[in-house]
């Protein structure tokens, strides 16, 4: 089972054609794919939509649009990864969620057996050392995430250098630099605290930031390029 999850707005999606070719990557049948496109054409927005594909089925939930989280409070003491399949959303999803539940966090930090930091439990992140650099990971237990892909697409854009740390993220290079965590609900959200030994410390933002776009401009820019699958 693979899950997938965005916001439709009168029947658009952000990053319609890289949630497509996810979708289609996954091997839904011609028929199933349309049928999807077409119904998710038609709904009135906004609304947060759930899809499940099992096999060569595709199933549509329909939920209310969730309040905007733009900047969100991340647990800091790293989480030991226990995912079965870590390259796929939705086989793991219900440990992910039951460890992010217990934080009292938006979400934490998800490490491999040595310590590095694979992405956050429930998303993926991107950090930045410099106001024209970006880093996201390229671990072998990251997920793929759509929503990524259209976040390094924008910043690539404005003239950003990308990078892919191989290996993941340290977890001091997260805390003392800006940090997005990208949900493909809410876009890419500031890590605006850290919370370390139960007591919260806010996160560094950057201060001249030339070409580098803000995370609520980086939604902006996307919700206005939304179109249809």
């Amino acid at each position: 089972m693979d899950v997938f999850s965005f916001v439709i707005s009168q029947g658009m999606v952000a990053d319609a054609d890289l949630l497509t070719s996810k979708l289609r990557g996954c091997g839904i049948p011609h028929s199933e794919f349309e049928r999807l496109r077409v119904t998710v054409s038609q709904v009135m927005g906004p609304r947060k939509a759930v899809v499940h594909v099992r096999g060569d089925h595709v199933s549509l939930t329909l939920r209310p649009a969730p309040a905007p989280s733009t900047e969100i409070t991340m647990f800091a003491e790293p989480i030991r990864d226990q995912r079965a399949q870590p390259n796929r959303h939705g086989p793991d999803l219900g440990w992910q969620l039951h460890a992010s539940a217990t934080l009292g966090t938006n979400d934490g930090l998800l490490a491999d057996a040595s310590g590095r930091i694979i992405s956050a439990l429930l998303q993926p992140l991107i950090t930045f050392p410099s106001a024209t650099q970006a880093v996201f990971s390229g671990h072998p237990a990251t997920a793929g995430s759509y929503a990524l892909e259209g976040v390094v697409r924008v910043l690539e854009e404005a003239g950003v250098e990308t990078h892919e740390a191989h290996d993941g993220f340290s977890r001091f290079d997260l805390m003392h630099q800006e940090t997005w965590a990208v949900d493909a609900v809410h876009g890419a959200r500031l890590v605006e605290q850290w919370q370390e030994y139960g007591t919260p410390k806010p996160g560094p933002r950057m201060i001249s930031r030339g070409l580098l776009p803000t995370h609520r401009e980086i939604n902006e820019t996307r919700r206005l390029r939304a179109s249809l699958l």
